[in-house]
């Protein structure tokens, strides 16, 4: 017989974790800028920008204002750190990006790797 309760992670009271990841954000031109400007002058997403992902980890949605943006995860060819400073003369190594969100209007998440020119043009040679 086992002394110890199992523990069943599910029902655990303590609040979730979110871990935290880097990744390159490309957004199409006007939300690009409008977004620029408001991380230069400080001020505050909280309530104005959301990242939502698929459980695939791939494919997702980024609210911004009033954009409703459409997104898919590539895989970066190399990888690239993340430095952070205080003082401007030492830097911190955050995290290793190697991926980046494409975020475009319009919605393409039918196109899959096979219907990509490349893997045809791979597959006729």
């Amino acid at each position: 017989m086992n002394r110890h309760p199992t523990t069943d992670y599910k029902n655990r009271s303590e609040p979730q974790v979110e871990l935290e990841s880097q990744f390159i954000l490309r957004l199409p031109p006007e939300p690009a800028r409008v977004l620029r400007e408001t991380l230069r002058n400080g001020l505050s997403l909280k309530d104005r920008l959301s990242i939502k992902l698929e459980n695939d980890m791939r494919y997702g949605e980024v609210r911004f204002d009033h954009w409703l943006l459409h997104g898919k995860i590539v895989d970066l060819p190399t990888i690239v750190e993340s430095l952070k400073t205080i003082d401007n003369k030492s830097f911190y190594k955050t995290a290793d990006i190697c991926q980046m969100l494409i975020c475009k209007e319009e919605d393409d998440h039918t196109t899959t790797d096979e219907e990509s020119p490349v893997r045809q043009k791979k597959r006729s040679q």
